[in-house]
Formats: structure tokens, sequence, C-alpha cells
């Protein structure tokens, strides 16, 4: 029981030396006052962390910016680099320039298989209807009464 009575009125330190409340206290005060000033700077760290974020988030707006404006144009030179393909094939196959951007196809290979139907299609045939003089000799190509009506 006089343990317990120690306890009470007083700690006893390892050393064997019992402390008053007073000293206690004071202990315990110098001690948080300690771990006060290790963070004392907390809340200055704290709002360097927050501007920190905001810069860091301006940051990362101003690069998606950047890579926005890199696809924009990567998107737009594919693009000239498609129609340029169209012009040369349809230079190449002798297609009228005004046709050109009516190839359709994603390789030069396909741009021209299409050029090559397309072609086919302009091309006068040799046994058309506007063809009369081929097949009658005689009947001008405007007169299409004649044609139609088998006059001469």
């Amino acid at each position: 029981m006089s343990d317990e009575n120690a306890n009470d009125e007083g700690e006893k330190a390892p050393d064997g030396k019992t402390f008053t409340q007073d000293e206690l206290d004071r202990i315990v005060g110098e001690r948080v006052g300690r771990e006060r000033t290790k963070f004392a700077d907390y809340d200055d760290l704290k709002t360097k962390a927050s501007e920190f974020d905001k810069m860091a988030e301006a940051r990362k707006t101003e690069q998606q910016r950047l890579e926005e404006r890199a696809a924009t144009a990567e998107q737009k030179a594919q693009q000239a680099e498609q129609r340029l393909t169209r012009i040369s094939v349809a230079l190449t196959k002798k297609l009228p320039a005004e046709l050109a951007d009516r190839l359709q196809g994603s390789t030069q290979e396909e741009l021209e298989a299409d050029a090559e139907r397309l072609l086919e299609l302009v091309r006068p045939a040799a046994s058309g209807f506007g063809d009369a003089d081929a097949r009658r000799g005689d009947v001008p190509p405007d007169d299409i009464n004649a044609v139609i009506f088998g006059r001469r």
C-alpha cells in the first residue's frame, strides 16, 4: 500500500527520485514545448504545399493545352498529307483536279484503284448514247431527236 500512496503523492523516477505535481507539470510542459517547436512551421509548410499543388495543377493545365495543340497540329498535318496524296494520284492517273477530292481510300494503292474506277465512269464510252456519230455516221451528236426517233 505504501507504493500506491507514493503514486498518489508523486511519481518516482527510475533512479528513485520522487516528483511533485508542479515538477511533473513543468517537465511535461517543457516536453510539450519542445515538441511544439518541432512543428511550429507546420502551418507554413501546409500553406506552401497548397500553393505548390495549385502551381502543379496550373502547370498540368498548361501541359494539357500544349498536348492538345500538338494533337491538333498532327491531325492537320495528316489531313494535308492525305490531300496531297489524293492530288498526286489524280495527277498521275490524269484525273481532272476537280475530282481529286472525290477519291476514297486511306493508302496510295486504294486511292489509285479508286481513281481507275472513277476514270472509267468519266471517260466517254465508245458506244454510249452521246456517241451518235460512231453509230450512225451522219447524225450530229447534238441532234437528240434524230437519235431517239431514228430520223436523219
